[in-house]
């Protein structure tokens, strides 16, 4: 026998071999197990019966009912709507507190601060308002730039004034002018 063909039958007893192993690997796939038994050794396939005595029928709410799902904040740890709050005159709500000195420029609470190698925003809210602002380093904010955006400090410009607002560890708000 010669080199070459020894090489072709040995290639020939590999991929009849690797035949064998795929044909079992797939025959799982190919076969019903239920009809083998059904149609094989004389074994009845097992017959499989639901029992619904005892069981409870459940029925789907109406839609209707739900609505009050819906209407809840689901972010609220009680799920109940926040108060309306009815905007108060400027006069009496000046006259009813005296000025908070933690607020931005008199008017807003600072509500968080994003520091990251690409970004820096200033979060505030209007005291009464839910609605928040976020404020980009270089924009303005009631005509006062966001010059400086770090952990702890704020810098606002205006005019040749600055404002620098410091925030301690325990979330104190300081604010010196210059």
């Amino acid at each position: 026998m010669s080199q070459s063909s020894g090489k072709m039958l040995i290639s020939a007893l590999f991929g009849a071999l690797c035949l064998t192993f795929a044909g079992i690997a797939v025959a799982p796939w190919l076969i019903d197990p239920l009809d083998y038994l059904a149609h094989g050794d004389g074994v009845a396939a097992p017959e499989i019966r639901i029992r619904t005595e005892g069981l409870a029928t459940l029925e789907a709410p109406a839609f209707d009912s739900l609505a009050i799902i819906v209407e809840r904040p689901l972010f609220t740890a009680t799920r109940r709507p926040a108060p309306d709050l009815e905007p108060m005159p400027v006069a009496a709500a000046v006259a009813a507190k005296p000025l908070d000195k933690s607020l931005i420029l008199g008017r807003y609470k600072l509500t968080g601060i994003v520091v990251s190698p690409g970004l820096r925003l200033v979060f505030v809210t209007e005291p009464g308002s839910r609605r928040t602002t976020a404020v980009a380093l270089g924009k303005e904010l009631d005509g006062w730039l966001v010059s400086e955006v770090e952990q702890h400090v704020i810098v606002l410009e205006s005019n040749g004034r600055r404002k620098v607002i410091r925030i301690g560890e325990d979330a104190t708000i300081e604010i010196t002018t210059e």
